[in-house]
């Protein structure tokens, strides 16, 4: 029953910072943005004059209301892992991650992803602390699990609506014929909740008029002893996740299948190597290549049927004409 009562306050937290955060404005900006484009694809494919505004009307509703449903679901399942498992991010350690992936947004858009930004910090901070020099402060444990928790909701939100957005792209084999896929692309606002460390008190005095968790807890990080305790503020974050990829027409269901099997084994193998941290604390080296690495092949272990293909960058029209002669 404790338990229980713990979960459901934990619960009734995260869903009221939540919607504190759903009443920004670039929230619902961000969502309408893709239902848009997805009212334009429906509106095409209709031939009658009559039709077009009723099926961009009804595109871009359905549209919105999955990706607003989907990111909020996902924002509720991040929110209890972050909590649950009782992992916090310092402002620093965000600033650095945020600053990161600015910098790898400029040297390749591709790269711009959390697996790639808290990777490559959490490694940097290793080989340094191998050195003996102290380079960043911050817990990088709680950066990995940070990244697999978001690459777990990205898996459920992939497999809920990752093909509602459905556009045709075309490419070309290696013996030159032309050939139309489905580009699957989509972005979702998920509004976050993420526990951060305010200050340390003695734990006498913060037992009444907060929520005390049980002993357990946190499963990843360090603990505070018997006689202080740490008092954490649930910090509002929103978070976009993005996801693209290309499949065959009539297969799109099966890609986000598959996409969301390889983010969900990726998650989770991620939060295997932040465990065995424990065991020895040169793992977080291992555990943050892995975050980069693995990142990388579940990215190439998705593309590998459309390797054969060569990417024609022309206006449709071109392409639709070149079919039709063909």
């Amino acid at each position: 029953m404790q338990m229980a009562g713990m979960l459901y306050q934990v619960l009734t937290q995260i869903i009221a910072q939540m919607l504190t955060m759903s009443a920004m404005p670039i929230f619902w900006a961000v969502a309408v943005l893709p239902a848009v484009q997805a009212g334009f694809t429906q509106m095409k494919n209709q031939k009658q004059v009559v039709a077009k505004l009723p099926a961009f009307l009804f595109a871009l509703l359905e549209c919105w209301l999955w990706i607003l449903l989907s990111g909020m679901l996902g924002g509720i399942i991040a929110s209890s892992l972050f909590l649950l498992t009782g992992i916090s991010i310092s402002h620093c350690a965000m600033l650095y991650l945020w600053i990161v992936m600015i910098f790898l947004l400029m040297l390749e858009p591709r790269f711009y992803c959390f697996a790639y930004a808290g990777g490559f910090l959490v490694l940097a901070q290793t080989i340094a602390s191998m050195c003996g020099i102290r380079l960043f402060d911050f817990d990088g444990e709680a950066l990995l699990v940070l990244v697999a928790i978001l690459h777990f909701t990205e898996a459920v939100m992939v497999r809920i609506s990752g093909a509602l957005q459905q556009i045709p792209v075309y490419f070309r084999e290696r013996t030159g014929t032309l050939t139309a896929k489905i580009q699957l692309q989509m972005c979702w606002p998920v509004p976050l909740v993420i526990p951060m460390p305010m200050l340390q008190n003695t734990a006498a005095e913060i037992y009444n008029g907060y929520l005390v968790m049980p002993e357990w807890w946190p499963l990843f990080g360090t603990t505070a002893n018997a006689e202080t305790a740490v008092i954490y503020q649930l910090m509002p974050i929103l978070a976009l996740i993005g996801y693209r990829d290309t499949a065959e027409p009539g297969k799109e269901r099966m890609q986000t299948r598959k996409s969301s099997k390889l983010l969900f084994l990726y998650s989770v193998m991620l939060c295997i190597l932040v465990w065995a941290v424990k065991l020895h604390p040169y793992m977080q080296g291992i555990a943050a290549l892995f975050a980069v690495l693995g990142h990388e092949g579940m990215l190439w272990l998705g593309s590998m049927p459309m390797r054969k293909y060569v990417h024609i960058r022309k206006k449709q029209r071109f392409a639709k004409f070149i079919i039709k002669k063909r």
